[in-house]
C-alpha cells in the first residue's frame, strides 16, 4: 500500500468575513465566562492545567453554527500576543498558550479592539485543558478494541504526542514521556503483532504470532522520534500497554493525546474444493484495480489486464510468483477463499511491476 502525505499549509478562505452582523447575541455572557476560564486556567497554580516549559494546550469549543472555516478564531488567538491556534479538534480548536501571554490574552478579552475579535469571542462556548477532552469512555473503548484476552494481556496502540509548536515544550514532553515509561512497566515503546488467541501462525522471522517485532524503548528509535518531533512533525509512536490504566495515566499526564488501537489479526485459512473455472467472461463493467506488485506473467487472467506499466526492475528481479497470486485474488477473491463470506466481485487489472524477489 502506498500513502501520499503532504505537509499542511494554512490558507485563508475567501468569501464571508467577520463583520458586526456575525457577532452573536451571546457576546456579553460568553466574554464574561471566557475571561473567568482564562484567568483561572492560564495560571501556574491551577491544578487542572499541565505546563510544559511554560506552555499549555487548551481546547476551545465553538457552537455548531461556527464550525465553518470563516469563523476560525484566529483573530482572538493570534501570534501577535504569543498565542498559537494549532489545529481543529472535534467541535473546536487546539490553542497553545504560553504563560508569558496570560496578561496580553486577558487584556484582549477585556478590551477587544477589532470586530473580528468580538466575533470570535461571541462564538466560543468552552475553554479547557486539552487533556480533559480525552474522555474515560473513549479510552475504555480503545482498550476494548485492542485488548486480546482481557486484563493483563498486552495491547498494541499507535499514539500521538501533544501538538505543541514550541520546541522547548516538545522537549519537555519527551523528557516526561521517557521518564514515565522507565518508572513503570505497564507501557513500553515498540509493538508486538497482536494475534487472536489460539493462533498457531508463525511469522516470517520464525517468531510465533504475538512475539515482539520492535525492541522496546530502543535508543535509536527514541532518537528518531525526538528528531521528528523537535522538527515540528507529528510522529505516531507504536506502543504496547499491559494494563488499561496506562491509557488513563498517559492522558492524565498530558503526554499522549490520541490512542489508536491496533486490532488483533485473524489469519484467514485457505479455502478448499475445486479451483475457479479457467475460462471466464471478462466484462467491461468490472472495476479496474491498480496492482503494484511483482508483475504478472500468468496466462490464466491475462484477459483481465487492461493496462501494464513499464517494469521498475529487470524482469529477472521481479517477484512474479507473488504478483500472480495477488492478482488472482484481485480478479476473483471469492473463488479462491471459499471459507470466507466474500461478495462475488470480479475486477480487472492495471499492472505495475515494482516489487523485487526476496534474496
Amino acid at each position: 500500500m502506498l500513502r501520499l502525505t503532504v505537509h499542511p499549509r494554512r490558507e485563508r478562505v475567501t468569501g464571508g468575513g467577520k463583520d458586526d452582523s456575525k457577532i452573536t447575541p451571546h457576546y456579553a455572557d460568553r466574554r464574561r465566562a471566557l475571561i473567568e476560564r482564562v484567568s483561572s486556567l492560564v495560571d501556574p497554580a491551577s491544578p487542572h492545567t499541565l505546563w510544559f516549559a511554560g506552555h499549555a494546550l487548551f481546547w476551545v469549543g465553538v457552537d455548531l453554527d461556527s464550525l465553518a472555516p470563516t469563523y476560525t478564531p484566529n483573530d482572538l488567538f493570534h501570534s501577535d500576543i504569543g498565542v498559537r491556534l494549532v489545529a481543529p479538534w472535534n467541535t473546536g480548536y487546539v490553542v497553545e498558550v504560553p504563560l508569558a501571554s496570560r496578561a496580553a490574552l486577558l487584556q484582549r478579552l477585556r478590551q477587544p479592539n477589532t470586530t473580528p475579535q468580538r466575533v470570535d469571542i461571541s462564538r466560543i462556548v468552552s475553554f479547557r485543558p486539552l487533556h480533559k477532552e480525552i474522555t474515560p469512555d473513549s479510552l475504555k473503548q480503545a482498550w476494548a478494541t485492542a485488548a486480546l484476552d482481557g486484563p493483563g494481556v498486552p495491547a498494541g496502540f499507535i499514539v500521538c504526542l501533544p501538538p505543541f509548536q514550541s520546541v522547548a515544550a516538545r522537549d519537555a514532553v519527551l523528557e516526561h514521556l521517557w521518564r514515565w515509561m522507565a518508572e513503570q512497566p505497564m507501557i513500553q515503546l515498540g509493538q508486538s503483532l497482536p494475534m487472536e488467541g489460539g493462533s498457531d501462525l508463525v511469522l516470517p522471522n520464525g517468531q510465533p504470532g504475538g512475539a515482539p517485532l520492535v525492541p522496546g524503548a530502543a535508543a535509536d528509535q527514541r532518537r528518531r522520534i525526538q528528531a521528528s518531533y523537535r522538527a515540528g512533525h507529528h510522529p505516531r509512536l507504536p506502543v504496547t500497554a499491559c494494563l488499561r490504566e496506562a491509557l488513563f495515566q498517559g492522558s492524565e499526564r498530558g503526554l499522549i493525546v490520541r490512542w489508536d488501537p491496533v486490532t488483533p489479526l485473524a489469519p484467514a485459512r485457505p479455502g478448499g474444493g475445486r479451483e475457479p473455472d479457467l475460462d471466464r467472461e471478462i466484462s467491461l463493467d468490472e472495476p479496474i484495480v491498480g496492482h503494484i506488485d511483482g508483475g504478472f506473467t500468468s496466462r490464466r487472467y491475462r484477459p483481465a489486464v487492461v493496462w501494464e506499466a513499464d517494469p521498475f526492475l529487470a524482469p529477472a528481479d521481479l517477484d512474479t510468483n507473488h504478483g500472480n497470486c495477488t492478482a488472482a485474488l484481485i480478479v476473483e477473491a471469492h473463488g479462491w477463499n471459499t471459507d470466507l463470506d466474500l461478495p462475488p466481485l470480479h475486477c480487472r487489472l492495471g499492472i505495475v511491476p515494482a516489487v523485487p524477489r526476496s534474496t
